[in-house]
């Protein structure tokens, strides 16, 4: 081959290649959104590129344009009661709904409150399909959780109880699972509030509890993230005992970011964890260093700019704080301190664009006030939520309505008519022979003078 030719071809090998290569690099950073895996950073329908198409258009991180849209009025809205159920829950009893045996109807499963019983009840009647009995109590506040955890296509319930044991049930009531680990790092996680995702992409979910992850097959112990990290817990809560731990499990870091970063990270307070299951390892691979603390966790892009944020609803130096904040950087973006510092925190916060303008708006509850924030976090608005308070007794059939708060550790009340208008003062104590001198006029009915267990509602 002649000098001539020879450079002829490497030009056009030269060429070739230029035209190439990018193609090929183009086509290895494309996201494939039907194969269930990692191509370019992020997992199908958490990927931009997937949003609204195929398997990606009903999936609940983005939102696509529905085809057709309605404004109902709102106005006024009117509510009835459409079923009372028979199930005695008790207060303080999560819900959550699904259709757990197939036939189309939602379930609504929940626990009763201090006590072994777990209940699925029919979603279009308020019957009881399905009564099971725990060899554990359940505390107030402790939530279910439902999935097809075994693709049967059947859905399955996972609850923690008091004694801090995972535990799997079927549809038809049948346990399927309990851990032999206790769930996490103290006696405040018999609160528990499981939420489920398939962190390892394999068609077969795993259980999330704080920063630990369990198996959805077996309930075993799989991953924890360490007891000296965050979990996703308001510091307020853990300081009366009490864990309610809620973290998000969401693929919120490209592949590229960490060396365990391919797949769902957990989202917990100031911190993010990468996951490594076939090593059994949960490692924080970013922190939002103090004064900001954990908390209770949502995930969002609040600031609009392509990449998640989380929005936490946590302490700074002591005193109740909401913040979002970056969780590449770690920058904060917002942050907004509570007016009453309530001794139990603060709720978990929703987002939505509340008031039209096109950005996303924060709502939650830091008792006794129901706040709104802006987007930029000035108030948009607030309401008070302890105007009215309930009591309810066993002892007879009837609830009466508090026109101002109540003791909340009250576990006696007495009661007496004022006059016939039915308006009577009511004492609280914590004893049968023991009343506050302080009391408040409520509405009930006109009847004797009496000494009655009540629940305050």
């Amino acid at each position: 081959m002649s000098i001539h030719n020879y450079t002829l071809s490497l030009q056009r090998l030269a060429l070739l290649l230029f035209f190439f290569i990018p193609a090929l690099l183009a086509a290895q950073s494309t996201e494939n959104c039907t194969n269930g895996i990692d191509d370019d950073g992020l997992i199908d329908c958490f990927d931009p590129e997937c949003t609204c198409m195929g398997p990606c258009d009903s999936f609940y991180y983005t939102t696509c344009n529905a085809p057709c849209s309605y404004v109902p009025p709102c106005d006024s809205i009117s509510l009835g009661i459409q079923w009372v159920g028979q199930a005695p829950t008790g207060t303080y009893s999560p819900l959550v709904a699904g259709d757990m045996d197939a036939d189309g109807i939602p379930e609504i499963v929940v626990a009763q409150t201090e006590g072994p019983f777990i209940y699925i009840i029919d979603g279009a009647t308020g019957q009881t399909k399905v009564t099971i009995t725990a060899l554990t109590n359940f505390s107030g506040g402790t939530a279910p959780a439902i999935a097809d955890l075994d693709n049967d296509g059947f859905g399955e319930l996972v609850i923690v109880g008091d004694d801090r044991r995972l535990r799997g049930y079927e549809h038809m009531g049948a346990l399927k699972f309990f851990s032999f680990a206790l769930v996490g790092y103290g006696s405040r996680y018999r609160y528990s509030v499981p939420s489920i995702a398939d962190f390892n992409s394999d068609g077969l979910p795993e259980i999330l509890i704080g920063n630990q992850i369990f198996n959805g097959q077996n309930g075993q112990l799989i991953a924890s993230g360490g007891s000296a990290n965050s979990a996703g817990e308001h510091p307020a809560r853990v300081a009366t005992n009490f864990s309610f731990a809620m973290p998000v499990a969401i693929d919120a870091l490209p592949t590229g970011f960490c060396p365990d970063c391919a797949g769902l990270e957990i989202v917990a307070g100031n911190q993010v964890f990468s996951v490594n299951l076939a090593t059994n390892s949960i490692t924080p691979v970013v922190t939002l260093p103090a004064p900001y603390t954990d908390g209770f966790t949502s995930v969002v892009d609040f600031d609009r700019d392509g990449d998640l944020d989380a929005i936490v609803q946590g302490k700074k130096a002591g005193q109740n704080t909401i913040y979002v904040w970056d969780i590449q950087t770690p920058t904060v973006l917002r942050e907004f301190q509570l007016f009453t510092n309530w001794q139990e925190g603060a709720s978990r916060a929703n987002v939505a664009d509340l008031d039209g303008d096109g950005q996303l708006e924060v709502s939650f509850v830091e008792f006794p006030v129901f706040y709104a924030l802006d987007n930029d976090f000035s108030v948009l608005w607030t309401r008070n939520s302890s105007i009215i308070r309930r009591l309810s007794s066993n002892s007879i059939a009837k609830t009466i309505e508090l026109a101002s708060p109540f003791p909340r550790s009250s576990a006696y009340v007495r009661y007496c008519p004022l006059s016939v208008t039915s308006r009577i003062v009511i004492q609280s104590g914590n004893s049968p022979n023991s009343f506050a001198t302080s009391s408040v006029t409520i509405k009930s009915e006109n009847s004797a003078c009496k000494i009655l267990n009540w629940s305050i509602l």
